[in-house]
């Protein structure tokens, strides 16, 4: 019996060391990237209306592809597990090309152009922005909590039309 535990134990601290180097890797990738200026942003030439469009059309995509995220998550039975995971990393590869980058740069743009405290600081908010931030669709419907959260994020701004007009 004390092997098992000594053996989870060891297995434990494993994991956590790994995910501490990792996260150090990233941290000193950033370091070396250097933080982003206001001018490598793509979105920080736009007026407020293209911004709002260029916004309101990510949301769409995103909502897009939760709809494929929920799709691959209840097509499948619990013995096609295999299948599932397959749809699921397709997913993520879609978000990786096609979404992560404008992400990141579609909320700094909007937390920058918003006034000082307005950024939303409920617990959803937090969790999307974690999800841009770490470029990962993780847990429930992640796609349709970014979509949201730049919905949030938008309708904050000073003189932006509600999302949706």
């Amino acid at each position: 019996m004390w092997k098992i535990i000594f053996c989870g134990i060891v297995l434990g601290v494993s994991v956590l060391m790994l995910y501490e180097i990792l996260g150090q890797r990233n941290a000193f990738e950033q370091k070396q990237t250097g933080p982003a200026r206001e001018d490598s942003n793509p979105y920080s030439k736009l007026d407020e209306k293209q911004l709002t469009e260029r916004t309101q059309t990510f949301i769409k995509s995103m909502r897009s592809l939760n709809d494929d995220f929920r799709k691959a998550m209840n097509a499948t039975s619990p013995h096609e597990v295999d299948s599932m995971l397959k749809k699921l990393g397709a997913v993520q590869d879609e978000y990786d090309r096609k979404f992560a980058a404008q992400a990141r740069d579609l909320e700094k743009e909007l937390l920058r152009r918003l006034p000082k405290g307005a950024a939303p600081k409920d617990p959803l908010s937090e969790i999307a922005s974690s999800l841009i931030k770490n470029g990962r669709l993780a847990g429930a419907d992640p796609a349709e909590v970014i979509a949201s959260y730049m919905e949030r994020l938008l309708a904050k701004m000073p003189h932006a039309d509600p999302p949706g007009k």
